[in-house]
Parts: C-alpha cells; sequence; structure tokens
C-alpha cells in the first residue's frame, strides 16, 4: 500500500515539474514572440527605406520646436546634419515656419535614427525625417529641404559621424 501511495505521489511530483516546465516555457515564447513582432514593427526594412540598424519609425508630427527640431509621437527629433538659426537669430522665424509647411502638427511622418549618433543630443533622438506622403515617396527628408530652401547649414561638425554624410544631397551642401 504504501509503494503504491509513494507511486502516486512521485507521479504527482512530475506532473507538477512538468507543468512547472511547460508554464515557464509558454511565457519563455510569449516573450519571444512579442519581442520578434516588436523588432518586426519597429525595424521593418519596408518602413519608406530606412537605412542602417538604428530605430526607424512611423508616427505624426505633435510639436515643431524650431527649425531643426520638432517632435514625432511625443519623441523629441533633432535632424540631422543640419543646423537652423536659433531663437532670435536672423531666420529662426522662417525657419520654423518652413518645418511647420512641411511638417504641420498631425502630418505623418517616418524617422530614420542616425546610427552614427545613436547617443542623442540632449534628450533628442538624431536623424532624417520624411513628412506627408509625397516626401516619403520621393524620399526627400525635412534635412534636405531646409538646405535646398535656404532654412539651414550642413552641420560639418558631425559630417564625420553620421551615417548620412554621405548621401548626394547633404555632400552637395559641403559634408565631406
Amino acid at each position: 500500500m504504501e509503494n503504491v501511495k509513494e507511486s502516486q505521489e512521485h507521479q504527482q511530483e512530475v506532473v507538477a515539474m512538468l507543468m512547472t516546465g511547460i508554464q515557464m516555457l509558454t511565457v519563455t515564447l510569449k516573450t519571444e514572440v512579442i519581442a520578434i513582432v516588436f523588432l518586426m514593427i519597429k525595424k521593418s526594412p519596408n518602413i519608406d527605406g530606412c537605412q542602417g540598424q538604428a530605430d526607424c519609425f512611423r508616427g505624426k508630427v505633435t510639436d515643431i520646436v524650431d527649425g531643426d527640431t520638432l517632435d514625432i509621437s511625443n519623441v523629441r527629433i533633432r535632424l540631422s546634419l543640419v543646423n537652423a538659426p536659433e531663437r532670435g537669430d536672423d531666420g529662426y522665424v522662417e525657419a520654423k515656419d518652413f518645418v511647420e509647411s512641411v511638417c504641420s502638427i498631425g502630418t505623418e511622418a517616418v524617422v530614420d535614427e542616425d546610427d552614427g549618433q545613436k547617443e542623442g543630443s540632449y534628450d533628442r533622438l538624431i536623424g532624417l525625417v520624411y513628412c506627408g506622403d509625397a516626401n516619403m515617396h520621393d524620399k526627400i527628408s525635412l534635412n534636405e529641404l531646409l538646405l535646398q530652401n535656404g532654412h539651414a547649414a550642413v552641420f560639418e561638425d558631425f559630417c564625420s559621424k553620421s551615417e548620412f554624410s554621405l548621401q548626394n544631397w547633404v555632400q552637395s551642401f559641403g559634408c565631406k
């Protein structure tokens, strides 16, 4: 009788260990599936041709800070390789107004973080921003448009760091 009781207790222990193992495996698999889905969404190479390994995401413009800084889905973005006039400097209002005309609040935007500057600047992500359907389709960044329209200059201090520094649009404005 004791052998039967010991055998039943042993079976119950084995079943409990198996159930614990299955629960742990289920949690691990769920975590891995969530991580994979997140990476597919966050790092998708299909998001309008983003480059490199850094963050790439789609969102809506939520604030225009100045001529080279804006918020996309409440993430503060400093535009890579461009330097617009600061508050109080000549051209500040025009640069900020230009950004607002291209990337008005509520506009759909894509952000491609600069792999060479992932450490950011003053809690800002540094990257290229594409606003609106036409610019996203034609792959013309806000960064490039600011230079083309005379509202910013190339921020040459970062030409040696930025993953984007070899692109034609920034090379033509002096990034060497």
